[in-house]
């Protein structure tokens, strides 16, 4: 894993780790298990760099999605 993966990865687990069951309640679901994770990670990842969404902006459009 390069430097500024491993950095968008740890930026991402703590923004991960904020999230509340009243504000985001499918993210939170999801993110409970580790595949749910990875999807969530992944998909904050692909709207960072695909569709230029800052990472905390990805949560709302993921909780619509889901």
């Amino acid at each position: 894993m390069s430097k500024v993966e491993k950095q968008i990865r740890d930026k991402i687990a703590q923004i991960l780790k904020q999230v509340k069951p009243d504000e985001f309640p499918t993210v939170y679901e999801f993110i409970q298990t580790e595949n749910g994770y990875k999807r969530v990670e992944n998909r904050m990842i692909t709207m960072f760099i695909n569709e230029d969404v800052s990472l905390s902006g990805t949560l709302m459009h993921i909780e619509n999605e889901l």
